[in-house]
């Protein structure tokens, strides 16, 4: 697996970014979730697992919403009570009184009827309602019980649980049907190598990718399609190989400084060799060399004097060669190890 650099994260961690990964199953959904409001459903619910990808899909939702929806957003906060969901919804729909909607429905009946005669429709949007308490979702779901106007229709987002809660007040209410719930498809093998691929490239990676095939076709396995997961294995596969690359940085940083500072010292002691090998070379111009020539000096001593002439001469020469040699071995011997 190779290491490319982005220009920004391509897995994020909390998948909240601008891109939305688009199948053919998501398509029908949106479009699924569109007819729904048109139909004036009750509540519309989308499901799926934590990281399946519901607040993209209904963040798409909203943006790709038609030009009659009225969208009011209301955030699913575990401690809001009932009637503080009421009064958040009077401050979005900017009523004229302070009371709760509950104790003048005609004032919201009037502000539904505005609507319907410029042919929109009101759109309550909850993200992660499950988090809601009972009452407050019980608040939202039975917002219409009391009212003339069916212009209105909540959707709301959360876990597979949502539905047996949202159902069992509906049943305890209205006597009512179930609400449509819309079920978040996990991505299948050839949609998490696409997802990855896309990902890369919206992150501004063009060409071959960081990932094999097998590492595609774990990171499938190991996720099985959720969104979430694939970026949380993708990122730290990525984080990994940048840590790797890192260390092999600076392991031939320190081969190089290692190879530099051996060939120093050989050449330091090839020179201090040569002058231990041959002291002679050393020697001031003239110095010791009378003695060799002294014409009385017998046969023996003549010889004997010849030969050390001739070692200090050898002497150098040696030191030289073996200088030259190692000079000549160390570039093979480091470039084996590299190879290795």
């Amino acid at each position: 697996m190779q290491t490319h650099a982005t220009s920004k994260d391509p897995f994020p961690s909390e998948c909240l970014d601008d891109y939305f990964f688009t199948t053919p199953a998501l398509r029908l959904r949106l479009d699924l979730v569109q007819e729904y409001v048109r139909a004036r459903e009750r509540a519309v619910l989308i499901l799926g697992a934590p990281g399946a990808g519901k607040t993209t899909l209904l963040n798409q939702l909203v943006c790709r919403a038609d030009h009659n929806w009225r969208v009011i957003r209301i955030p699913a906060v575990p401690s809001f009570s009932p009637s503080d969901v009421t009064t958040f919804l009077n401050a979005e729909l900017h009523l004229p009184t302070r009371a709760p909607i509950e104790d003048h429905p005609a004032e919201l009946d009037a502000w539904l009827e505005r609507l319907a005669t410029r042919g929109q429709v009101a759109v309550i949007v909850v993200d992660n309602a499950h988090d809601l308490c009972d009452e407050s979702l019980a608040r939202l779901t039975t917002l219409r019980a009391g009212l003339k106007s069916d212009n209105l229709c909540v959707v709301m987002t959360g876990n597979p649980e949502l539905r047996t809660r949202v159902n069992a007040i509906h049943g305890a209410t209205h006597r009512a049907r179930t609400a449509p719930t819309i079920n978040i498809p996990s991505l299948d093998q050839r949609e998490v190598a696409s997802y990855i691929d896309m990902r890369l490239y919206h992150a501004g990676l063009e060409g071959k990718g960081p990932f094999s095939r097998a590492t595609i076709d774990d990171i499938a396995r190991s996720s099985h399609g959720c969104p979430r997961r694939i970026n949380s294995l993708a990122n730290g596969l990525l984080s990994e190989e940048r840590k790797k690359l890192h260390w092999h940085s600076a392991t031939q940083n320190l081969r190089r400084k290692m190879r530099n500072w051996l060939t120093l010292a050989v050449v330091t002691a090839s020179v201090t060799m040569s002058s231990v090998i041959a002291p002679g070379s050393v020697r001031a111009a003239g110095e010791g060399l009378a003695s060799a020539y002294v014409p009385a000096l017998p046969v023996v001593r003549r010889e004997r004097r010849a030969g050390i002439e001739r070692a200090e001469r050898l002497g150098p020469s040696m030191a030289t060669r073996a200088l030259v040699f190692i000079r000549a071995l160390l570039p093979r011997m480091w470039s084996n190890r590299r190879g290795k």
